[in-house]
């Protein structure tokens, strides 16, 4: 019996709709002629489902045999495959690790979902389009920095962007029994001690022509969720050590609102290692430029 490419695959590289392509560019990737612009072309499509990619890699060998069997409808399959031989020397071969961080990352996920459900039931690692979107400025510059989000532990300090032409403001923190305020010159002062609870922050401009107030706000955990959450992080360190563990550390906390937790982990991976442009993108997702 003849080899086959599994039928599941082929599935997902009809999904790809390479029937998009010019027949001539098909062509010339086939006989290996292929121009920068049709690879470009090829790539730009299959960067949509790097997992089926990965999959062809493995099956590449029984390109010649896809022919003789698929049907018109899935010609578009088999041409996939014709193309992957030919790439292989850029797309497959130039960013396998990427490629295989990604379906581990993917891999620990779902492990994590199905043996601890009750912590990770619903844990899905940040899309790249999540990723690119960083916080904003008020009107005026203004931005409070940190705390914000969920919190394991009190505050040490607080951060924020002053209103543009200020260089006085008033920091306020408000919450249950909690009615703190204090001024300052700096972008940054000392927090004052602060229960578990949720807290409202305003950010005033006392000079400047922008008298801008922002608000924002934080919650301090409470010694079960903070168990939880630590619980958690041990669950992922023992799936993933290393920086691989603290990228996947890193995407539960944002998930999950710890930013501070998330800032620790991405900032503690090797700035010259294989991961630093992943670290670099979410720690700008989360503080911005």
């Amino acid at each position: 019996m003849s080899e086959q490419i599994p039928e599941d695959l082929v599935a997902k590289l009809v999904r790809l709709r390479l029937g998009q392509l010019d027949p001539n560019v098909v062509a010339s990737c086939i006989d290996g002629d292929s121009s920068k612009r049709a690879r470009d072309d090829v790539e730009r499509l299959l960067a949509s489902d790097p997992d089926a990619l990965v999959q062809v890699r493995g099956y590449s060998r029984h390109a010649r045999l896809a022919a003789r069997w698929l049907g018109p409808a899935a010609v578009a399959a088999a041409v996939l495959v014709f193309i992957l031989i030919t790439l292989a020397s850029s797309t497959l071969d130039r960013e396998p690790s990427s490629l295989d961080t990604d379906r581990r990352m993917a891999q620990i996920a779902r492990e994590l979902r199905t043996e601890t459900p009750s912590l990770f039931g619903d844990f899905t690692l940040l899309t790249a389009v999540e990723i690119e979107r960083v916080p904003g400025t008020n009107r005026g510059g203004a931005r409070w920095v940190a705390p914000a989000g969920l919190l394991l532990r009190a505050p040490a300090a607080l951060r924020w962007t002053p209103p543009d032409g200020s260089t006085h403001v008033e920091v306020r923190i408000l919450g249950s029994g909690v009615h703190w305020r204090e001024t300052s010159n700096d972008g940054h002062m000392p927090a004052p001690e602060l229960s578990p609870g949720a807290y409202t922050v305003e950010l005033r401009a006392l000079d400047g022509m922008s008298r801008q107030v922002v608000r924002s706000g934080f919650e301090i955990a409470d010694a079960d969720t903070r168990v939880d959450h630590e619980l958690a992080f041990e669950r992922i360190e023992d799936k993933a050590s290393g920086d691989l563990g603290r990228l996947v550390r890193a995407h539960y906390a944002i998930r999950a609102g710890l930013f501070e937790e998330a800032r620790l982990a991405l900032r503690a991976i090797d700035a010259e290692g294989p991961l630093a442009q992943r670290a670099k993108a979410l720690l700008r997702h989360i503080d911005g430029d």
